[in-house]
């Protein structure tokens, strides 16, 4: 552990100690703040002080409140490998370019924006489901949680279907798997393939639903060569090594062809290894179809509670017990009350400002705050919170990581205050300036120097992710660096830069 990182750390802890003063009778304190976003969205904020501090912020939603809306998030709207960050991007450019109100980090993803789970975008199929892991879906004000696994089939005109064991993802030898144009990887053949692309298709694809459409062509690939990319208004079937061999008798040009895959209930079959995708046995029909009207969902895992007890189930959906689930790491979930409410949850971790949870305490978070069920998502550096483009919690990288996926929340009447006559105070033309483990306590005030109403929430947060500003607006510089820290106001921000001296 390196000097600094000593010195920043029992820094941040005196700061915390002025800045919080803890009852001298009492190890641990907690401070909460609660700000109500729009009808049916608060935000609650809560620092626990002393020994084990602890950052935990949580967005409650009443999704039967007229104008708010949970919606899933795709980085860039389209699943894509490419560029320097691998189709990913940062949690506020995906909230911001949907006109989100508040975004969440979403599920697991291996550098790249291609989920590994369930991805499901208003009642649109794009990422089929990891078999083992829990998903999360929403259906209007219905929350729904477990864990599914796919089935689907190409019906070409003529002879036998043929298993689909993807969607919208990269294939591999013994796949076939469907892409729609949501899917924009730029890939090269990495054995032979056989590619049906399918033309006048009746998109958006859907669970349950048969999508139809007629063959625009059949082509074989050697290996190496670039496979095409889907066209609008087409889908695509790519067969890999062997597995594609059946596709090119199978097909004429002009044929009428139909897919059809299946979101179903696993709670019966078991586990089948780790890929995200396999074909199911010919069984696989005879199960009920379920999630037929999901609007949004997205995957996840493990549980963390089901039906109000603690239930973390690492090994059923394979997370490695010593340095996932039981070291202290950034955390986020998502749960749901009893009375229907949804809880988006992030815990900060890995600083001196907040250790971090395991999952057992995660989980036993989660129980505490009034979730009936829950169920884990991404963690560590990529656990991200933001509200009206304010990065509200401290990730752990010191900066924001780029993401495949999130959850939006949205409101039709989230307060729009006018705000040109407000300004963040202190904020002098040459910038803020601060030394490591300075203090620094912000705040909203007009051209009078008038402070806002209190009428009028204020959420703080900063621009990049770097550091920590509590929601009293008191700022801590426990990190190197520039930042701007901001003042969101009815998704207005105000603007303060900071630069962090050792």
């Amino acid at each position: 552990m390196s000097q600094l990182f000593v010195k920043t750390s029992l820094l941040t802890l005196l700061i915390l100690g002025l800045l919080y003063p803890i009852n001298a009778s009492a190890q641990q304190e907690t401070r909460t703040s609660t700000k109500q976003l729009a009808p049916g969205v608060t935000f609650i904020q809560e620092i626990r002080l002393g020994i084990e501090p602890l950052i935990i912020n949580q967005i409650r939603i009443d999704l039967k409140e007229k104008g708010v809306k949970v919606r899933y998030g795709q980085a860039r709207d389209v699943i894509s490998l490419e560029g320097e960050t691998k189709g990913r991007e940062l949690l506020p450019e995906i909230a911001a370019r949907q006109g989100a109100l508040v975004a969440i980090n979403g599920d697991f993803a291996a550098y790249s924006a291609d989920p590994l789970g369930l991805a499901i975008r208003d009642g649109e199929l794009l990422s089929e489901p990891m078999d083992y892991r829990v998903c999360l879906g929403l259906r209007g004000a219905e929350v729904s949680m477990g864990k599914l696994f796919g089935w689907g089939a190409f019906y070409p005109q003529k002879g036998d279907p043929i298993t689909l064991t993807g969607i919208n993802r990269y294939p591999h030898a013994g796949d076939v798997v469907l892409w729609t144009p949501t899917y924009q990887g730029k890939l090269t053949a990495e054995r032979k393939a056989t590619v049906v692309c399918i033309k006048e298709a009746s998109l958006p694809f859907k669970a349950s639903q048969p999508l139809t459409g007629k063959v625009d062509y059949v082509s074989p690939y050697e290996l190496g060569e670039p496979l095409p990319q889907c066209p609008p208004g087409c889908v695509m079937i790519v067969g890999v090594g062997e597995a594609g061999n059946p596709l090119l008798p199978a097909c004429n040009v002009k044929d009428s062809v139909t897919i059809r895959y299946e979101l179903l209930s696993n709670s019966i079959l078991g586990e089948r290894g780790q890929l995200a995708s396999r074909a199911r046995d010919p069984r696989a029909p005879m199960f009920t179809p379920a999630w037929q009207e999901v609007e949004q969902a997205i995957g996840g895992g493990p549980w963390l509670v089901q039906n109000g007890v603690v239930a973390v189930d690492w090994k059923e959906q394979k997370f490695q017990l010593t340095e996932f689930v039981e070291k202290l790491h950034p955390r986020t979930a998502v749960g749901v009350t009893e009375d229907g409410k949804l809880m988006l949850v992030t815990v900060d971790g890995r600083q001196a400002v907040s250790q971090g949870a395991s999952l057992f305490q995660m989980a036993e978070i989660m129980k505490r705050l009034g979730a009936k069920n829950a169920i884990n998502l991404d963690g560590g550096g990529s656990t991200t919170m933001t509200i009206g483009g304010a990065t509200v919690n401290s990730p752990s990288d010191g900066k924001l990581r780029y993401l495949a996926n999130g959850l939006l929340v949205f409101s039709d009447t989230a307060p729009v205050p006018a705000v040109e006559t407000y300004h963040i105070e202190p904020n002098p033309a040459t910038g803020n300036s601060f030394k490591l483990g300075d203090l620094q306590i912000f705040r909203v005030v007009d051209e009078a120097g008038m402070p806002i109403s209190a009428d009028i929430p204020v959420v703080w947060g900063t621009e990049e992710g770097r550091g920590f500003i509590s929601q009293s607006g008191q700022f801590v510089a426990f990190r190197i660096g520039t930042v701007n820290v901001i003042a969101s106001i009815g998704g207005k921000k105000l603007k303060a830069p900071v630069t962090v001296m050792p």
